[in-house]
Protein backbone atom coordinates (compact mmCIF):
# COMPACT_ATOMS: atom_id res chain seq x y z
CA UNK A 1 0.00 0.00 0.00
CA UNK A 2 1.51 3.33 -1.04
CA UNK A 3 2.11 6.19 1.37
CA UNK A 4 -0.38 8.28 -0.61
CA UNK A 5 -3.20 5.75 -0.04
CA UNK A 6 -2.31 5.38 3.66
CA UNK A 7 -2.38 9.16 4.07
CA UNK A 8 -5.77 9.35 2.31
CA UNK A 9 -7.22 6.61 4.56
CA UNK A 10 -5.98 8.38 7.69
CA UNK A 11 -7.59 11.62 6.49
CA UNK A 12 -10.91 9.87 5.85
CA UNK A 13 -10.85 8.13 9.23
CA UNK A 14 -10.07 11.39 11.01
CA UNK A 15 -12.91 13.17 9.18
CA UNK A 16 -15.30 10.36 10.13
CA UNK A 17 -14.24 10.56 13.79
CA UNK A 18 -14.74 14.33 13.90
CA UNK A 19 -18.15 13.97 12.25
CA UNK A 20 -19.22 11.36 14.79
CA UNK A 21 -18.08 13.50 17.70
CA UNK A 22 -19.73 16.64 16.41
CA UNK A 23 -23.06 14.91 15.89
CA UNK A 24 -23.03 12.51 18.80
CA UNK A 25 -25.77 12.42 21.39
CA UNK A 26 -26.01 10.72 24.74
CA UNK A 27 -28.46 7.83 24.50
CA UNK A 28 -31.83 8.61 26.02
CA UNK A 29 -32.63 6.24 28.87
CA UNK A 30 -35.55 5.29 31.10
CA UNK A 31 -34.79 4.38 34.72
CA UNK A 32 -37.33 3.19 37.27
CA UNK A 33 -37.38 5.15 40.53
CA UNK A 34 -39.09 4.63 43.89
CA UNK A 35 -42.84 4.01 43.80
CA UNK A 36 -45.26 6.25 45.68
CA UNK A 37 -45.52 4.73 49.18
CA UNK A 38 -48.87 3.37 50.45
CA UNK A 39 -49.54 6.23 52.84
CA UNK A 40 -53.24 5.38 53.22
CA UNK A 41 -52.90 1.67 52.56
CA UNK A 42 -53.13 2.20 48.78
CA UNK A 43 -50.66 4.06 46.58
CA UNK A 44 -51.78 3.20 43.03
CA UNK A 45 -53.84 5.91 41.38
CA UNK A 46 -54.81 7.86 38.28
CA UNK A 47 -55.96 11.45 37.70
CA UNK A 48 -53.63 13.00 40.29
CA UNK A 49 -52.03 16.38 39.74
CA UNK A 50 -48.28 16.97 39.99
CA UNK A 51 -45.89 19.93 39.93
CA UNK A 52 -42.24 20.66 40.76
CA UNK A 53 -39.72 23.36 41.62
CA UNK A 54 -37.63 22.14 38.62
CA UNK A 55 -34.62 21.55 40.90
CA UNK A 56 -34.94 18.57 43.26
CA UNK A 57 -38.50 18.59 44.65
CA UNK A 58 -41.77 17.51 43.06
CA UNK A 59 -45.24 17.08 44.53
CA UNK A 60 -48.12 14.69 43.82
CA UNK A 61 -51.62 15.39 45.10
CA UNK A 62 -54.79 13.32 45.27
CA UNK A 63 -56.11 10.98 42.63
CA UNK A 64 -58.52 8.11 42.15
CA UNK A 65 -58.60 4.34 42.41
CA UNK A 66 -61.91 2.62 41.77
CA UNK A 67 -64.45 4.52 43.86
CA UNK A 68 -61.89 5.92 46.31
CA UNK A 69 -60.72 9.52 45.98
CA UNK A 70 -57.56 10.65 47.78
CA UNK A 71 -56.51 13.85 49.53
CA UNK A 72 -52.95 12.74 50.33
CA UNK A 73 -50.05 14.99 49.37
CA UNK A 74 -46.55 13.68 48.65
CA UNK A 75 -43.16 15.31 48.15
CA UNK A 76 -40.61 13.55 45.95
CA UNK A 77 -36.89 14.31 46.38
CA UNK A 78 -34.84 13.42 43.29
CA UNK A 79 -31.57 13.94 45.18
CA UNK A 80 -32.04 10.74 47.19
CA UNK A 81 -35.06 9.20 45.37
CA UNK A 82 -37.33 9.38 48.42
CA UNK A 83 -40.96 10.24 49.13
CA UNK A 84 -42.17 12.30 52.10
CA UNK A 85 -45.83 12.42 53.09
CA UNK A 86 -47.01 15.96 53.74
CA UNK A 87 -50.19 17.11 55.46
CA UNK A 88 -53.27 16.23 53.43
CA UNK A 89 -54.53 18.71 50.86
CA UNK A 90 -56.72 21.25 52.71
CA UNK A 91 -59.21 21.25 49.83
CA UNK A 92 -60.13 17.63 50.57
CA UNK A 93 -60.14 14.54 48.32
CA UNK A 94 -59.79 15.35 44.62
CA UNK A 95 -59.36 13.67 41.26
CA UNK A 96 -59.38 15.15 37.77
CA UNK A 97 -57.99 18.42 39.18
CA UNK A 98 -55.23 20.57 37.67
CA UNK A 99 -52.22 22.63 38.70
CA UNK A 100 -50.02 25.30 37.16
CA UNK A 101 -46.84 26.85 38.56
CA UNK A 102 -45.85 30.52 38.60
CA UNK A 103 -42.44 31.18 40.17
CA UNK A 104 -42.39 29.05 43.34
CA UNK A 105 -46.17 28.92 43.76
CA UNK A 106 -48.34 26.04 42.55
CA UNK A 107 -52.02 26.80 41.94
CA UNK A 108 -54.37 23.84 42.36
CA UNK A 109 -58.06 23.70 41.58
CA UNK A 110 -61.11 22.04 40.00
CA UNK A 111 -61.68 18.29 40.32
CA UNK A 112 -64.29 16.13 41.99
CA UNK A 113 -64.62 14.62 45.45
CA UNK A 114 -66.00 11.17 46.26
CA UNK A 115 -69.59 12.44 46.26
CA UNK A 116 -69.18 13.78 42.72
CA UNK A 117 -69.22 17.44 43.76
CA UNK A 118 -67.28 19.54 41.25
CA UNK A 119 -65.09 22.24 42.74
CA UNK A 120 -64.51 25.86 41.70
CA UNK A 121 -62.17 26.51 44.63
CA UNK A 122 -58.48 27.21 44.02
CA UNK A 123 -55.53 26.98 46.38
CA UNK A 124 -51.97 28.36 46.22
CA UNK A 125 -49.12 26.25 47.57
CA UNK A 126 -45.77 27.90 48.33
CA UNK A 127 -43.10 25.27 47.65
CA UNK A 128 -40.51 27.24 49.65
CA UNK A 129 -42.54 27.67 52.85
CA UNK A 130 -44.80 24.58 52.64
CA UNK A 131 -47.90 26.75 53.12
CA UNK A 132 -51.38 26.59 51.54
CA UNK A 133 -53.67 29.60 51.02
CA UNK A 134 -56.97 30.00 49.22
CA UNK A 135 -57.16 32.34 46.24
CA UNK A 136 -60.10 33.73 44.25
CA UNK A 137 -62.53 30.97 43.34
CA UNK A 138 -63.05 30.21 39.67
CA UNK A 139 -66.10 32.20 38.46
CA UNK A 140 -67.24 29.65 35.88
CA UNK A 141 -68.41 26.04 36.12
CA UNK A 142 -66.74 23.42 38.29
CA UNK A 143 -65.30 20.56 36.24
CA UNK A 144 -63.01 17.54 35.99
CA UNK A 145 -60.18 16.88 33.54
CA UNK A 146 -59.63 20.43 32.25
CA UNK A 147 -56.25 21.57 30.91
CA UNK A 148 -53.89 24.12 32.45
CA UNK A 149 -50.78 25.97 31.29
CA UNK A 150 -48.54 28.84 32.40
CA UNK A 151 -47.65 31.71 30.05
CA UNK A 152 -45.75 34.85 31.08
CA UNK A 153 -46.43 34.50 34.82
CA UNK A 154 -50.15 33.93 34.34
CA UNK A 155 -52.19 30.76 34.51
CA UNK A 156 -54.62 29.56 31.84
CA UNK A 157 -57.28 26.87 32.19
CA UNK A 158 -59.88 25.51 29.81
CA UNK A 159 -62.04 22.65 28.68
CA UNK A 160 -63.06 19.67 30.80
CA UNK A 161 -66.37 18.07 31.75
CA UNK A 162 -69.17 19.13 34.08
CA UNK A 163 -72.22 17.05 35.00
CA UNK A 164 -75.86 18.10 34.78
CA UNK A 165 -78.46 15.61 36.05
CA UNK A 166 -75.88 12.87 35.68
CA UNK A 167 -75.06 13.76 32.07
CA UNK A 168 -71.53 14.72 31.00
CA UNK A 169 -71.34 18.18 29.44
CA UNK A 170 -68.11 18.93 27.58
CA UNK A 171 -66.67 22.46 27.82
CA UNK A 172 -64.55 24.71 25.57
CA UNK A 173 -64.22 27.91 27.63
CA UNK A 174 -60.76 29.35 28.34
CA UNK A 175 -59.74 31.56 31.27
CA UNK A 176 -56.74 33.57 32.47
CA UNK A 177 -55.66 33.88 36.12
CA UNK A 178 -53.58 36.89 37.19
CA UNK A 179 -51.79 36.12 40.50
CA UNK A 180 -50.86 39.78 41.09
CA UNK A 181 -54.49 40.94 40.94
CA UNK A 182 -55.93 37.58 42.11
CA UNK A 183 -58.50 37.76 39.32
CA UNK A 184 -59.98 35.50 36.63
CA UNK A 185 -60.81 36.80 33.14
CA UNK A 186 -62.54 34.80 30.42
CA UNK A 187 -60.66 34.72 27.11
CA UNK A 188 -61.51 33.42 23.64
CA UNK A 189 -62.90 29.88 23.71
CA UNK A 190 -60.78 26.99 22.51
CA UNK A 191 -61.47 27.06 18.74
CA UNK A 192 -61.51 23.29 18.28
CA UNK A 193 -64.77 22.99 20.17
CA UNK A 194 -65.85 21.02 23.24
CA UNK A 195 -62.91 19.10 24.66
CA UNK A 196 -61.54 17.05 27.56
CA UNK A 197 -58.16 15.40 28.21
CA UNK A 198 -56.17 17.74 25.97
CA UNK A 199 -52.40 17.90 25.58
CA UNK A 200 -51.40 21.35 26.86
CA UNK A 201 -48.22 23.26 27.72
CA UNK A 202 -46.89 26.81 27.76
CA UNK A 203 -43.54 27.97 26.44
CA UNK A 204 -42.23 31.53 26.45
CA UNK A 205 -45.03 33.92 25.53
CA UNK A 206 -47.22 31.29 23.86
CA UNK A 207 -49.40 28.36 24.81
CA UNK A 208 -50.09 25.10 22.99
CA UNK A 209 -53.23 23.01 23.34
CA UNK A 210 -55.07 20.34 21.41
CA UNK A 211 -56.07 16.71 20.79
CA UNK A 212 -58.17 15.18 23.57
CA UNK A 213 -61.77 13.99 23.25
CA UNK A 214 -64.98 15.65 22.15
CA UNK A 215 -68.34 13.90 22.66
CA UNK A 216 -67.84 10.53 20.96
CA UNK A 217 -64.59 11.36 19.13
CA UNK A 218 -60.82 11.38 19.61
CA UNK A 219 -59.62 14.67 18.12
CA UNK A 220 -56.46 15.54 16.15
CA UNK A 221 -56.23 19.36 16.05
CA UNK A 222 -53.44 21.32 17.77
CA UNK A 223 -53.41 25.09 18.33
CA UNK A 224 -51.01 27.85 19.35
CA UNK A 225 -52.38 30.55 21.68
CA UNK A 226 -50.97 34.10 21.95
CA UNK A 227 -52.18 35.92 25.10
CA UNK A 228 -51.20 39.42 23.94
CA UNK A 229 -53.74 39.24 21.10
CA UNK A 230 -56.01 36.56 22.60
CA UNK A 231 -55.79 34.60 19.34
CA UNK A 232 -55.57 30.94 18.39
CA UNK A 233 -53.74 29.54 15.34
CA UNK A 234 -54.11 26.00 14.00
CA UNK A 235 -50.73 24.25 13.67
CA UNK A 236 -50.10 21.59 11.05
CA UNK A 237 -47.61 18.75 10.88
CA UNK A 238 -48.49 16.84 14.05
CA UNK A 239 -47.70 13.10 13.99
CA UNK A 240 -50.71 12.13 16.05
CA UNK A 241 -53.80 10.58 14.52
CA UNK A 242 -55.42 11.07 17.94
CA UNK A 243 -54.40 11.18 21.59
CA UNK A 244 -56.11 12.05 24.86
CA UNK A 245 -55.11 12.08 28.52
CA UNK A 246 -51.41 11.99 27.65
CA UNK A 247 -48.76 13.78 29.70
CA UNK A 248 -46.91 16.88 28.49
CA UNK A 249 -43.91 18.73 29.93
CA UNK A 250 -41.45 21.32 28.61
CA UNK A 251 -37.67 21.21 28.82
CA UNK A 252 -35.46 23.82 27.19
CA UNK A 253 -37.01 24.86 23.89
CA UNK A 254 -38.85 21.57 23.50
CA UNK A 255 -41.97 19.85 24.76
CA UNK A 256 -42.40 16.14 25.38
CA UNK A 257 -45.66 14.21 25.12
CA UNK A 258 -45.79 10.78 26.76
CA UNK A 259 -48.41 8.06 26.60
CA UNK A 260 -52.17 8.55 26.53
CA UNK A 261 -55.18 6.93 24.91
CA UNK A 262 -55.52 6.84 21.11
CA UNK A 263 -58.68 4.71 20.88
CA UNK A 264 -61.17 3.61 23.51
CA UNK A 265 -59.17 1.75 26.21
CA UNK A 266 -56.15 1.51 23.89
CA UNK A 267 -53.06 3.17 25.35
CA UNK A 268 -49.71 4.09 23.82
CA UNK A 269 -46.14 4.03 25.14
CA UNK A 270 -44.93 6.46 22.46
CA UNK A 271 -42.90 9.54 23.40
CA UNK A 272 -42.77 12.51 21.05
CA UNK A 273 -40.41 15.49 21.18
CA UNK A 274 -41.79 18.79 19.89
CA UNK A 275 -39.46 21.58 18.76
CA UNK A 276 -41.49 24.66 19.65
CA UNK A 277 -39.45 27.10 17.54
CA UNK A 278 -39.75 25.10 14.33
CA UNK A 279 -43.07 23.28 14.85
CA UNK A 280 -41.32 19.94 14.32
CA UNK A 281 -42.20 16.60 15.93
CA UNK A 282 -39.98 13.54 16.21
CA UNK A 283 -40.33 10.24 18.08
CA UNK A 284 -37.80 9.39 20.76
CA UNK A 285 -37.29 6.37 23.00
CA UNK A 286 -40.62 4.77 23.96
CA UNK A 287 -41.76 4.28 27.54
CA UNK A 288 -40.55 0.77 28.52
CA UNK A 289 -43.35 -0.24 30.88
CA UNK A 290 -47.13 -0.68 30.59
CA UNK A 291 -48.83 1.99 28.42
CA UNK A 292 -51.24 4.22 30.33
CA UNK A 293 -53.43 7.32 30.51
CA UNK A 294 -54.02 9.94 33.21
CA UNK A 295 -50.43 9.69 34.47
CA UNK A 296 -48.36 12.31 36.30
CA UNK A 297 -45.30 14.03 34.84
CA UNK A 298 -42.85 16.70 35.97
CA UNK A 299 -39.31 17.97 35.33
CA UNK A 300 -36.42 17.99 37.82
CA UNK A 301 -32.84 18.94 36.95
CA UNK A 302 -33.33 18.50 33.19
CA UNK A 303 -34.85 15.04 33.59
CA UNK A 304 -38.48 14.07 32.96
CA UNK A 305 -40.38 11.98 35.51
CA UNK A 306 -43.48 9.99 34.55
CA UNK A 307 -45.64 7.56 36.47
CA UNK A 308 -48.90 6.30 38.00
CA UNK A 309 -52.00 6.26 35.77
CA UNK A 310 -54.63 3.88 34.41
CA UNK A 311 -53.20 0.76 32.74
CA UNK A 312 -56.33 -1.35 32.22
CA UNK A 313 -60.00 -1.35 31.32
CA UNK A 314 -61.31 0.46 34.41
CA UNK A 315 -60.26 2.78 37.20
CA UNK A 316 -59.25 -0.11 39.46
CA UNK A 317 -56.44 -0.97 37.02
CA UNK A 318 -53.93 1.64 38.13
CA UNK A 319 -50.28 1.78 39.13
CA UNK A 320 -48.00 3.60 41.60
CA UNK A 321 -44.67 3.53 39.74
CA UNK A 322 -42.33 6.39 38.82
CA UNK A 323 -39.82 6.51 35.96
CA UNK A 324 -37.07 8.93 34.91
CA UNK A 325 -36.36 9.81 31.27
CA UNK A 326 -32.82 11.18 31.09
CA UNK A 327 -30.11 12.29 28.66
CA UNK A 328 -32.48 14.38 26.57
CA UNK A 329 -30.02 17.13 25.59
CA UNK A 330 -27.74 16.83 22.55
CA UNK A 331 -24.13 17.19 23.61
CA UNK A 332 -21.56 18.64 21.21
CA UNK A 333 -17.77 18.67 21.49
CA UNK A 334 -17.85 22.28 22.70
CA UNK A 335 -20.33 21.38 25.45
CA UNK A 336 -18.12 18.56 26.66
CA UNK A 337 -15.02 20.75 26.68
CA UNK A 338 -16.86 23.42 28.66
CA UNK A 339 -18.02 20.77 31.11
CA UNK A 340 -14.47 19.51 31.60
CA UNK A 341 -13.16 23.06 31.98
CA UNK A 342 -15.38 23.72 35.00
CA UNK A 343 -13.30 22.53 37.93
CA UNK A 344 -14.86 22.27 41.39
CA UNK A 345 -12.64 21.38 44.35
CA UNK A 346 -11.94 20.17 46.99
CA UNK A 347 -14.55 17.46 47.41
CA UNK A 348 -14.89 16.45 50.24
CA UNK A 349 -14.41 19.98 51.60
CA UNK A 350 -13.88 21.47 55.04
CA UNK A 351 -14.30 25.24 54.66
CA UNK A 352 -13.77 26.75 51.21
CA UNK A 353 -14.99 25.54 47.82
CA UNK A 354 -13.24 26.70 44.64
CA UNK A 355 -14.94 26.89 41.24
CA UNK A 356 -12.86 27.56 38.13
CA UNK A 357 -14.81 28.23 34.95
CA UNK A 358 -14.05 29.96 31.64
CA UNK A 359 -17.68 31.14 31.61
CA UNK A 360 -19.44 33.47 34.02
CA UNK A 361 -21.36 31.65 36.76
CA UNK A 362 -24.96 32.89 36.54
CA UNK A 363 -26.40 30.94 39.47
CA UNK A 364 -25.03 28.68 42.17
CA UNK A 365 -27.27 26.75 44.55
CA UNK A 366 -26.57 24.17 47.24
CA UNK A 367 -29.32 21.82 48.43
CA UNK A 368 -29.48 19.57 51.46
CA UNK A 369 -30.78 16.00 51.25
CA UNK A 370 -34.33 17.26 51.91
CA UNK A 371 -34.14 19.35 48.74
CA UNK A 372 -34.02 22.70 50.57
CA UNK A 373 -31.70 25.45 49.35
CA UNK A 374 -29.10 26.11 52.05
CA UNK A 375 -26.92 28.49 50.03
CA UNK A 376 -27.30 30.46 46.80
CA UNK A 377 -25.44 33.11 44.84
CA UNK A 378 -26.18 34.90 41.59
CA UNK A 379 -23.65 36.31 39.12
CA UNK A 380 -20.75 34.86 41.05
CA UNK A 381 -17.76 37.21 41.11
CA UNK A 382 -15.29 35.29 43.30
CA UNK A 383 -14.28 31.74 42.55
CA UNK A 384 -13.82 30.79 46.22
CA UNK A 385 -16.82 30.32 48.52
CA UNK A 386 -16.71 29.94 52.29
CA UNK A 387 -18.99 27.06 53.26
CA UNK A 388 -17.69 26.51 56.77
CA UNK A 389 -21.20 27.14 58.15
CA UNK A 390 -22.56 23.96 56.54
CA UNK A 391 -23.03 20.95 58.76
CA UNK A 392 -21.18 17.76 57.92
CA UNK A 393 -23.09 15.71 55.37
CA UNK A 394 -24.00 15.28 51.71
CA UNK A 395 -25.25 18.14 49.54
CA UNK A 396 -26.15 18.79 45.90
CA UNK A 397 -24.37 21.63 44.11
CA UNK A 398 -26.05 23.11 41.02
CA UNK A 399 -24.09 25.55 38.86
CA UNK A 400 -25.46 27.31 35.77
CA UNK A 401 -23.25 29.41 33.50
CA UNK A 402 -24.23 32.31 31.24
CA UNK A 403 -23.94 29.86 28.33
CA UNK A 404 -26.80 27.80 29.88
CA UNK A 405 -24.47 24.94 30.80
CA UNK A 406 -25.79 23.26 33.96
CA UNK A 407 -23.54 21.21 36.22
CA UNK A 408 -24.87 19.09 39.09
CA UNK A 409 -22.37 17.67 41.56
CA UNK A 410 -22.66 15.86 44.85
CA UNK A 411 -20.69 17.59 47.61
CA UNK A 412 -19.44 16.06 50.83
CA UNK A 413 -18.88 18.42 53.75
CA UNK A 414 -16.51 17.09 56.41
Amino acid sequence: MTNKIIKLMKTLLFSLLVSLLLNSTIAQTWTQKSNIPPGSGISSRLASTSFSNYDTLAFVLGGLRGNTVYSDFWQYNSFNDTWLKKANFPGGPKYGHISFVIDSIAYVGFGSNQAGTLSTQFWAYNMNTDAWNTIASFPGDGRVYPSAITINSKGYVGGGIKFVSGNAIYLDDFWEYNPVLNTWIQKSDYPGGLRVGMIAFGKGNKGYMGYGESPGFFETDFYEYIPSTDTWTLLLGSPYTAISFGSAVTLGNKAYVIGGEFQHLMYTANVWEYDVSNNLWQPIISFPDTPRRNAISFVLNNDIYYGTGQIGANENNVTDDLWLLGNLSTTSINDRLSDRNIIIYPNPLQNNLTIESPDKIKTLKIYNTQGKIVYSQFNLKKNEINLSFLRSGIYLLKVETNTSLIINKRLIKK
